[in-house]
């Protein structure tokens, strides 16, 4: 097979396809190519400066390589947990102790330090009655102070009603209640709804 006469006919036809039968110079359809090869031996050689070498293969034809793992602690740099929809970012932490990762939301929930007490006198049954909730209202406590009556509950007038069974009480905490009114009735008369909030 001849191959291209000069140097750069030798760098055009360099790009060439594997496994395909290569022709003369005169077939530009299938360009030649060049093979780089390399040498095989049993044991590692050992070189001085500025001697020549070739590529080392193993005793399959694979390409001899190395490189260095260095073994250790690897440091992180700042750690970033993102929403998936915006670019909002949770704290992360040390917790101080343990060295454990602590994820914070931005305020923690306050905590009440005093707490006031209310008495709603339901005089007719099923008939809606009503309290408003003082400023800084973060939990409350809900009851009948009989036995045997149904309470019920809402947080609109007429709206619907969460109901607490006979001798059964309600709490709800960690939501902030300023300015909401809570709406009271009962299946039997004469009845007393006691609620206890706790605020902050």
């Amino acid at each position: 097979m001849a191959l291209p006469k000069n140097l750069n006919d030798r760098k055009y036809f360099s790009f060439f396809q594997d496994d395909v039968a290569y022709l003369n110079e005169a077939d530009t359809a299938v360009p030649y190519g060049t093979f780089v090869g390399g040498q095989y031996n049993s044991a590692t050689k050992t070189y001085t400066d500025g001697d020549p070498v070739t590529f080392q293969f193993d005793v399959n034809g694979k390409l001899l390589t190395s490189a260095t793992f260095t073994t250790g602690d690897i440091e992180i740099g700042s750690i970033e947990i993102k929403d998936g929809t915006t670019d909002t970012r949770a704290v992360v932490k040390s917790d101080g102790t343990d060295n454990a990762l602590v994820v914070t939301q931005n305020s923690l929930p306050s905590l009440a330090t005093s707490s006031i007490i209310y008495s709603v006198d339901m005089v007719v049954k099923d008939m809606e009655y009503s309290q408003a909730l003082p400023s800084g209202t973060v939990a409350f406590d809900v009851k009948l102070r009989g036995q045997g009556a149904i309470l019920k509950y809402s947080w609109s007038s007429e709206g619907d009603f969460m109901t607490i069974w006979a001798s059964g009480s309600r709490r709800v905490d960690n939501i902030n209640f300023t300015g909401k009114t809570i709406y009271l009735k009962a299946n039997f008369n004469n009845q007393i709804a006691e609620i206890e909030c706790f605020t902050v």
